[in-house]
């Protein structure tokens, strides 16, 4: 898949973690249109690091790793390419 190559192009640039995770989220929405948060997980607590400047504040939770997770407003692409997407962030992104 196409947006998994520029996903990966983002998150081996040698940019600050925010700034990279932003630009993830801006791919994501470009290409897929959807729309995402990505947070830092402290305990319980999600907060807010960087994501879609129109997300609504809630969706659907998926764990990254154990500091870090991503909001989904609505899953709106095939399953098989969601869970490429999902697979490539869980096993390349590092907090």
């Amino acid at each position: 898949i196409s947006i998994c190559n520029s996903l990966e192009k983002v998150i081996k640039a040698t940019l600050p973690f925010p700034e990279s995770l932003q630009k993830i989220a801006y791919l994501l929405y470009t290409e897929t249109g959807l729309k995402v948060e990505f947070c830092k997980i402290i305990g319980k607590r999600w907060s807010h690091v960087a994501g879609h400047p129109d997300f609504p504040g809630f969706g659907e939770r998926f764990i990254l790793n154990k500091n870090l997770g991503m909001l989904v407003e609505e899953i709106s692409i095939p399953q098989n390419e969601w869970n490429q997407i999902l697979d490539l962030l869980k096993t390349q992104l590092r907090v």
